[in-house]
């Protein structure tokens, strides 16, 4: 076998070097990071040649074109025969290394592995990193995720990067700015930071975690408002389903919550691209059965996109067919501008609250933009298509349900102002009067008096 020589820089032996669990390196472009992962899987392979290895990448065009392309450019040819149909790299001394693409987190389901290194990791679904991690717990196994930040924090923020900053010892993440790289061309970098806003330089050349700007939804928090563990109901509710149609865009079903003390909480959702309404509708009787004690002693009232009335039919063809107990289809309420306002409401006043296990509902928060102008970059207050396919039938829901009684609550007020008006002006005629009978009897005194010292 050929030696491997590497030129390992500073940051790269550190993070070599380093004995965590769990690692991050989180880098701008070109900082290095598919190179270094590619050196470090090989030597982890060779540290435990007896359990299989695994390198995980978003898509498989993904995987061949930049994962693979690199990973092979590096490891002497010598090293090891990579098998396309069995999807493996076998190692000379014999060690497998499972190659998958991961867009579906079942790729990676039933292995027993002994190292994981995950390419351009923020990019998969949560439940990669769920169903990963297991496969490495009988063998202590480590994992290291190479990763750009094109997007907005998500699971590798929450989940992971969040654990190194609260001090578990089991992980380490570094944040590494392009230029740390020797061989990256610097020019280009004062050009960049004038092209990007703010937000999109940290991300794309810092190698840090940042928010959108001109974000829709305000307030949202997801360290508190994504529970732990599953909100166990023990006061009044009422149940409100959003329903929204697509095909190329995902059907969606939100399952809310509405409690007696104000709070909002999802229960589920549903999100699919490419089926049929009565199919949406088979998905969400099953969601409902799969939490009877939550759904089937509560009336169920679904809120649905106004423009669809064969979806709405469709959809209360397939519930009759469940015999489900009784619910109503009702047209929802589809000002976008008010109806944002409304969510925005329950999230300020701390009222909105997300089930651990949903995935989508978060995710498109913290993505769901106004549109801007592309030479000024001023906001409109129109938000782009987009990020919107669960916020769309949540706000079917609250503006639906929320505003009447919020116009309700302003009647009410606005009566009782008047009525409080009128009083106060009853209360001034009174007083009126009164006072010019005590100044009559005022001046009738001053007269008497006056009559009396004459005579």
């Amino acid at each position: 076998m050929q030696d491997l020589k590497v030129d390992l820089q500073d940051f790269q032996k550190q993070i070599f070097d380093s004995s965590e669990r769990f690692l991050g390196m989180f880098g701008g472009k070109q900082v290095g990071k598919t190179f270094f992962g590619s050196v470090w899987e090989i030597n982890e392979a060779r540290l435990k040649p007896k359990v299989p290895h695994l390198i995980t990448a978003p898509t498989v065009p993904r995987l061949n074109q930049s994962t693979l392309a690199k990973f092979f450019s590096v490891i002497p040819s010598d090293w090891g025969q990579y098998k396309e149909q069995k999807k493996e790299f076998v190692c000379a001394w014999g060690t497998p290394i499972y190659i998958r693409g991961v867009e579906d987190p079942q790729a990676i389901e039933g292995m027993t592995i002994g190292s994981w290194w995950g390419d351009e990791a923020a990019e998969y679904q949560k439940a990669v990193w769920d169903k990963g991690r297991v496969r490495l717990n009988i063998t202590r196994g480590r994992c290291l995720f190479t990763t750009s930040l094109d997007i907005p924090p998500n699971w590798l923020y929450y989940d992971f990067f969040l654990r190194f900053l609260n001090g578990d010892k089991d992980y380490r993440c570094w944040q590494l700015p392009s230029w740390i790289n020797k061989y990256f061309d610097s020019t280009m970098i004062d050009s960049e930071r004038a092209r990007l806003t703010p937000e999109e330089f940290s991300r794309i050349y810092e190698g840090k975690f940042a928010t959108l700007s001109g974000l829709v939804i305000k307030g949202f928090d997801r360290t508190t408002m994504v529970l732990k563990k599953r909100l166990q109901i023990i006061c009044p509710y009422k149940i409100h389903i959003g329903v929204d149609f697509g095909w190329e865009d995902p059907s969606v079903a939100v399952f809310w919550a509405e409690l007696a003390n104000g709070w909002w909480v999802l229960l589920d959702e549903v999100y699919r691209t490419h089926i049929k309404y009565t199919t949406l509708g088979q998905l969400i009787c099953d969601t409902i059965k799969e939490h009877p004690s939550e759904y089937l002693n509560h009336e169920l009232n679904f809120y649905c996109d106004p423009s669809n009335a064969q979806g709405i039919a469709e959809l209360r063809g397939e519930f009759r067919k469940q015999n489900l107990p009784a619910h109503k289809f009702i047209a929802a309420n589809n000002d976008i501008s008010e109806g944002i306002r409304t969510v925005n409401g329950v999230i300020l006043e701390k009222k909105y609250f997300i089930n651990p296990g949903i995935i989508n509902h978060p995710s498109e928060i913290e993505k769901y933009q106004y549109r801007k102008d592309s030479v000024y970059g001023e906001k409109y207050e129109e938000p782009i298509d987009a990020f919107n396919h669960t916020i769309d039938p949540t706000r079917y829901c609250m503006h639906t349900v929320l505003a009447p009684r919020r116009i309700q609550q302003l009647r009410i007020k606005e009566t009782s102002e008047n009525e409080q008006i009128e009083d106060i002006r009853d209360y001034m005629e009174k007083q009126s009067i009164q006072q010019f009978f005590d100044q009559r009897v005022r001046e009738n005194r001053g007269s008497t008096l006056r009559e009396s010292m004459h005579d």
